[in-house]
């Protein structure tokens, strides 16, 4: 029921022209963000990890200008959270700038990977100690940027699949 009636929109939308487009799509982001699945209009894809992660797991997200971390767990266990939306056929991901990784400002590190449609491909959570040893620094940004192998980075017996459980998190929200 819900294709059928998306098919129907995006007919509707194919006779828009581009100022109506650009307003059904703040539209769409007012919507998102009065239901608290995006907290900024800036990174659609960041705010939804966030959000999936913090529901899934019952984490509390941090301030938006936090450093270091996004979300506290109810232990104490801080995290980073990194989330790309890329294809289907890509399977090594770069995910977003980490700062000063050498501070240990987090415990462990969360990713989600998104298809082009929004749903989950592959999501994870990784202690420090292992985002440190797959991560390149890029001296340029004095940044770490982690790199994942979609294929091979579940078989790490420290890295914990949580795709699933985002997965059933996603289509309640």
């Amino acid at each position: 029921m819900v294709y059928i009636e998306l098919t129907k929109v995006c007919r509707e939308m194919a006779r828009l022209k581009l100022p109506a487009l650009l307003q059904l799509n703040k539209m769409i982001l007012d919507e998102l963000k009065r239901r608290g699945v995006v907290r900024t209009n800036n990174n659609i894809v960041g705010d939804l990890a966030e959000k999936l992660f913090a529901e899934a797991l019952g984490w509390t997200l941090a301030e938006n200008s936090q450093s270091g971390y996004d979300a506290v767990s109810a232990s104490g266990q801080t995290y980073q959270i990194k989330a790309r939306r890329c294809a289907a056929g890509q399977n090594t991901v770069r995910f977003g700038a980490i700062r000063e990784m050498e501070k240990e400002q987090f415990d462990y590190l969360a990713y989600v990977v998104f298809d082009e449609n929004y749903l989950i491909r592959q999501a994870a959570i990784l202690p420090r100690k292992q985002v440190s040893e797959l991560c390149l620094h890029q001296s340029y940004t004095n940044a770490d940027i982690l790199c994942v192998n979609l294929n091979t980075i579940l078989d790490s017996r420290d890295t914990e699949d949580v795709t699933d459980l985002l997965r059933r998190t996603l289509d309640k929200l």
